[in-house]
């Protein structure tokens, strides 16, 4: 199933603009939202467990991430149409939604995504287990 749903557009994207942009055509905006699962993936990774993220469905999924990525593929697909009259909003929409995902890159905003954990269930943030209580020999 995928992360992103059309019900997801609708704060942004009127259907009527969306058809036309993807020309109608669900494999166009599929694959722009594959793209964009990916190019999350990539800043995400290192500290959360995305996979468990892109299992969620509906309210338990990450609305800043919801929003951000449906901004980063509004702006792809309208890129696609008409790259030299780009509407400022999706512009703008699109800049803050990838400074979003690098500053949560760089642990300076917190979303509220799963963090991996070890074998025992013990989330790992930054490389250190939470409530870990680690032995060291001398």
């Amino acid at each position: 199933m995928a992360y992103i749903t059309s019900s997801d557009y609708l704060p942004i994207l009127r259907d009527t603009i969306k058809a036309r942009v993807t020309e109608d055509d669900a494999a166009v905006l599929e694959a722009a939202e594959l793209q964009v699962q990916a190019l999350a993936q990539g800043y995400l990774i290192s500290r959360y467990d995305m996979p468990t993220e892109w299992a969620r469905t509906g309210t338990a999924r990450s609305a800043d991430l919801v929003r951000a990525m449906v901004s980063i593929i509004v702006f792809d697909i309208m890129c696609r149409v008409a790259p030299n009259q780009m509407p400022s909003w999706v512009q703008t929409r699109y800049e803050n939604a990838m400074e979003w995902l690098k500053m949560v890159q760089n642990g300076e905003v917190s979303p509220a995504l799963p963090l991996p954990e070890d074998t025992n269930g013990n989330p790992v943030v930054g490389g250190m287990l939470i409530g870990s209580d680690a032995q060291f020999l001398s």
